[in-house]
Formats: structure tokens, sequence, C-alpha cells
């Protein structure tokens, strides 16, 4: 089934499929949360196949396959059977199916990403109300997010973004890299639009749950949220705050120093005990990235895997042994190469780029952003096989497409 664009023959049509789409969509925070219930309390694996997140992104995927154009039907066709082909060469390793059914379980994930913006394009192309209802869901969508960080930090049932004793908290989400990004995103989109009284509340409240996150993402886009709140004011106005904001400084500088080295205790900590520089902001990504790379070369086939991957599951791994889990570098750049070889990295990196240039030619501010939320995916992971960031990246480009009709309600 297709959806056309809107029309009085099929507007009972459009609704019964609006309403599916947008409902879908909303249940993914939902679902995460009780997902993340179940991790934290019950004992759940972490993704764990049968999961309410996996299944509800099961389930948004085979609705979308049924509302996209049959050519981009293909196109899906194409990325799941290259999927199942690099995930069978688990069986390389081993005659068990576990490798290879956990591997084509996060393959997946970029199969959803892929339906997730054929979908919102379908959707948003059929009238501006559409498009305005889909920007809505999300920011919505992000508010509920903000507040499974929130509530639980404040009832005290909330996890640690870090661990015991640290001031981050992740409420009951699983992720608090993956929702940090995200939220982070939806703060300075929600910034740059043309706000309600309601809207300045959403923001407020994302705000909060990013603080509560803590994690050098999530802090970090709280300041950018800062500086484009700065930079939207009348410069009398901008100059005025800023002198208020360096007397408080000023004044009250133990007290801001002290509530500073809490919230970012962990960050501070690592910073004070780094090796170098460049280890602090990799979070010592670097180091697991060279010993993969001496892993990788041990493989018997590790030449095939340069140019096609050994799959998600294998990936930079020379062997399969038994009790063996699934884990990645949280560096997508080196995750995807060791999972989908060469070729899946020139998808990767050409979708990357692709989508900034059609983003820069329309809007600075955006083109800014999206290059941000690619960097982070690049150099921290937690963006393609999580799920929820993807969301803001689609909006982002939906914002740029119909940049026309959207610049009026933002200020890009």
């Amino acid at each position: 089934m297709t959806i056309p664009h809107l029309s009085k023959t099929n507007n009972i049509l459009f609704v019964s499929w609006e309403k599916i789409f947008l409902g879908i969509i909303f249940a993914f925070p939902i679902c995460d949360i009780i997902t993340g219930f179940l991790i934290f309390r019950v004992g759940l694996p972490e993704s764990f196949i049968g999961s309410p997140s996996q299944l509800i992104r099961i389930i948004f995927i085979l609705f979308g396959l049924s509302i996209i154009p049959y050519r981009k039907q293909r196109i899906c066709v194409a990325v799941l059977l290259w999927i199942l082909a690099i995930e069978s060469l688990s069986l390389f390793y081993t005659p068990s199916f576990v490798p290879f059914i956990s591997g084509l379980n996060y393959g997946i994930k970029l199969l959803y990403i892929v339906l997730f913006y054929f979908g919102a394009e379908q959707y948003c192309a059929i009238s501006h109300r559409a498009l305005f209802k889909f920007q809505s869901t999300i920011f919505n969508v992000a508010l509920v997010y903000a507040l499974g960080v929130i509530i639980p930090t404040i009832l005290g049932f909330g996890e640690g973004s870090y661990g015991e004793g640290t001031f981050g908290q992740k409420g009951l989400l699983s992720s608090g890299n993956a929702i940090g990004i995200f939220l982070g995103i939806m703060n300075c989109l929600i910034i740059l639009k043309k706000k309600s009284k309601t809207e300045y509340l959403k923001q407020l409240i994302i705000s909060i749950s990013l603080i509560f996150l803590a994690t050098k993402t999530a802090l970090l886009l709280f300041l950018l949220g800062l500086i484009l709140i700065l930079i939207k004011l009348k410069p009398a106005f901008r100059y005025l705050i800023l002198i208020f904001i360096l007397a408080i400084i000023v004044i009250y500088m133990d007290i801001i120093y002290d509530v500073v080295r809490t919230v970012a205790d962990v960050i501070l900590f690592r910073f004070d005990n780094r090796e170098s520089l460049f280890s602090f902001l990799m979070s010592s990504r670097d180091a697991y990235v060279s010993d993969a790379i001496t892993e990788f070369m041990k493989s018997p086939i590790w030449i095939l895997k340069f140019f096609i991957g050994g799959g998600a599951f294998m990936s930079f791994r020379s062997q399969y042994t038994n009790g063996m889990v699934f884990d990645t570098l949280e560096n997508e750049f080196f995750d995807i190469f060791f999972m989908y070889g060469i070729i899946g990295l020139v998808f990767y990196l050409g979708a990357i780029v692709y989508f900034f240039v059609k983003i820069e030619k329309k809007s600075s501010s955006l083109g800014f952003i999206f290059l941000l939320f690619c960097l982070h995916s690049i150099l921290a992971g937690h963006i393609l096989f999580d799920g929820i960031p993807i969301m803001s990246a689609v909006l982002i480009i939906q914002i740029a497409k119909y940049f026309t009709i959207e610049c009026k309600e933002f200020n890009i």
C-alpha cells in the first residue's frame, strides 16, 4: 500500500495512516522506558531481541515497508539482503546460529534507519499539516524521554549515567549517551523554533534532563543551547544578560565552582587523569580501536573482511568462543568498517556528506547542528545502533527540505 497525497477521496485513509504512523513513533519512548525498567529491575539482557524497544521498531519496519513506494521498497529489500549476506559470514567461524541471529538483530537496526527516513519523507510530503504534525510529534517524543530521565531521578529509582555515587542520571533509559545526543539536538531545535508558552516549558524540561544526564555530550549541547539563546536575543539585551551572568559568576564563584564540580564530577575526574587530550575526547576509544585492529588482522579472512566486513556480531573479532557477547567500539567510523567493510564505510560517509551539503545550502545553523550529530556518530557512536537519536537527524533533514515553509516556524 502506498499512501498518495491527501485528497478528498482518500481523506479517511490518510487519517487512519496518520494515526498509525505517529502513534508508533510516540510509542518509542514508552517502550524504551519499559525496556529500561525490565533491564534494571527484572534482569532482562541488554539488546534482547524480544524487548519492547526491539518489538516496536520491528513493527515500524513492517508498517513502513507497507506505506513507502515500490522503488523505495526495493532499496530496503536490497539493504536487508546485503545485511543477511554479510551476517552469514559468522557461519564461517561456527555452525551455531547464535552469532548470526545476534548480528542480524543489530543489522536490522540499519534497515530501521532507512525505513524511518523513507517513512518520514513519505508522510511529510502529504501536506503542510502533516509536516508540522511530524515535527510536533518528535518534539513530544523528546519531552517523554526527558521526563523518563527526570521523574525516576527525582523519585530516587533512576540509574546512573556512569555508576554509583556520581551525579549523572539516565532515569530508566538504557543508554545515557544515546539519549544525551538526541535530547541535546532536540533542545537546540526547540531553541531555534518560534515558540509558544508550552514550547518554552518543553525547552526547560529538556534542558533540565540534559543537566541530570551529565554526560559530556549532554552538557556540551546544553551549553550550546545557552549560546543559541544569547545569539537570538537583541544585541542590547544580550549584553545586559552577559554582564548579569558575569556578575553572578564573580559574586558566587565558590558556589558555582562547587556546583560545576558536582555536576561534571566524572568528566572532570577523567580530564584530570587523562593520558592525552585526544584520549579524553575519545573517552579512551582510541585504545579500543587500536586493540580491535590488532585482533582484526588475526582473522584468516581479514582481506575479505576489509572489503565487505565481518558482520555486526563478529566485527573485528578473529574467532568465535562460547559465551561471547556482542559489543561495539562506540566509534561508528570503525564499527561500520569492521562490520561492513570499505563498502559499508563508503555508503555511511557518503550519506553524511550528501545530507550535510543539502542541509548547509538551506541553513548554516541546521548544517552546524547536523554536523555535530554526525561527528558524534563518527567519534562516539550511540547513533546507528541505538534507534533513538536518528529521529532528530531525520527531523533536521525534513526541516531543511521544506525550508521555505519551516523558516516561518524556525529562526534558521
